[in-house]
């Protein structure tokens, strides 16, 4: 049975941590008609990783993201995955293995039901520390922008793995 690789989006794929919210860079600015997120940059070295993992070790690679879908008249979810197709993601993660919930804790359940066990990662210890004891191996993405440090015992005993770019990533899966 092949591995399973899965990945979050915002500040793993996406450089979008530093887009303030509705701003005109924003997945979830409130015009239904604006394009400029696709402009934000992806993270150096995602496209690339991703392409080189999946031909040697991950032939499934997934998206687990959490979107806010508050926004009148606007799917943030389409957005995400108009900005994958846009920056050649899709190549990489079919567009049937991105999967979008509202929690971030809802992520693990999306793992069981790929039956998803083997690797994620994420920029969010957070959401990490819910996938402990269901996903093998955890990966947290560039913790200098992470939030959830309050958990960062699951890095000190071993249980996630700290991870600072992509070739770091690259280094550990391949």
């Amino acid at each position: 049975m092949n591995e399973k690789l899965c990945v979050g989006f915002g500040g793993v794929i996406c450089n979008n941590q530093c887009t303030p919210t509705g701003s005109m860079n924003s997945f979830e600015n409130a015009n239904p008609k604006a394009t400029n997120y696709l402009a934000v940059r992806p993270i150096e070295g995602a496209l690339e990783t991703l392409h080189i993992l999946k031909v040697e070790r991950f032939p499934e690679i997934f998206l687990v993201s959490t979107l806010t879908e508050n926004i009148p008249n606007v799917s943030v979810e389409e957005r995400v995955r108009n900005y994958l197709m846009y920056h050649g993601f899709e190549e990489v993660i079919l567009g049937s293995r991105m999967h979008f919930c509202e929690k971030r804790e809802d992520k693990v359940r999306i793992c069981a039901e790929l039956e998803a066990f083997d690797y994620f990662l994420d920029d969010r210890l957070d959401v990490l520390l819910h996938m402990v004891g269901t996903v093998r191996n955890l990966f947290l993405f560039d913790p200098e922008r992470s939030d959830g440090h309050e958990h960062w015992h699951l890095v000190e005993d071993g249980t996630v793995t700290v991870v600072r770019s992509w070739h770091e990533v690259r280094a550990h899966l391949r």
